[in-house]
């Protein structure tokens, strides 16, 4: 059987590492892990528009891994302060008044 790297859960990759280490007894077979992203992003790409996948964080494993969050504060990328304050509302799910603004007066 091949496996599928796209196809893997936090649960199955975390499992992995049990087996690999020989260790069932402590999460990821006590390997260090380190989960990097901004998870207010877009959700996970799907194959089909019919089927989601789920959230990394909200697979099981991920509250039995203990993780410790580190929330990054000063951005890098950009200064315009517009921007950076249409991209946190945007971020939060919201579209205001504000963002449509925005997004009308950059639209190209």
């Amino acid at each position: 059987m091949r496996f599928r790297c796209y196809q893997a859960t936090p649960s199955v990759a975390e499992e992995i590492a049990r087996i690999a280490r020989d260790a069932q007894l402590v999460p990821w077979g006590g390997l260090r892990v380190i989960a990097v992203g901004d998870f207010a992003q877009l959700p996970p790409i799907s194959r089909s528009y019919d089927s989601k996948k789920p959230w990394a964080f909200l697979d099981p494993v991920w509250e039995r891994t203990g993780f410790i969050n580190c929330v990054l504060q000063e951005i890098h990328r950009s200064q315009h302060s517009d921007f950076l304050k249409v991209l946190n509302t945007v971020r939060l799910g919201e579209v205001d008044s504000e963002v449509r603004g925005f997004l009308i007066i950059a639209e190209v």
